[in-house]
């Protein structure tokens, strides 16, 4: 991992060690949440001198989502390279404070 070889220090702190488990987590919600619902059928295959078999057909369609759109929406919406300083307010009254990571 790029992290624990360039900078271990990085490590240290008890949030950043939950890092990978947390990034494969996001990952693992979005294959879950955006699955491929297309149905791959079969084919018969006959290779010579060989004998028939079915063969996984890769040939469906899919709906594709536009990356490039998705990038520049996220890119015209994300923080500011210099972040105000009212950018992150103190809770308010009856919000939920966690007194450990959740």
């Amino acid at each position: 991992m790029f992290v624990s070889k360039q900078a271990p220090q990085i490590l240290r702190h008890a949030q950043l060690t939950l890092t990978p488990a947390h990034c494969l987590d996001i990952i693992r919600q979005q294959l879950m949440c955006t699955v491929d619902t297309g149905v791959l059928g079969q084919v018969w295959f006959q290779p010579s001198s060989a004998p028939l078999e079915a063969f996984v057909d890769f040939n469906t369609r899919h709906r594709c989502r536009n990356y490039d759109a998705i990038r520049a929406w996220a890119e015209e919406r994300q923080i500011p390279a210099a972040v105000p300083d009212d950018f992150l307010q103190p809770p308010s009254p009856g919000d939920t404070v966690y007194t450990a990571i959740p």
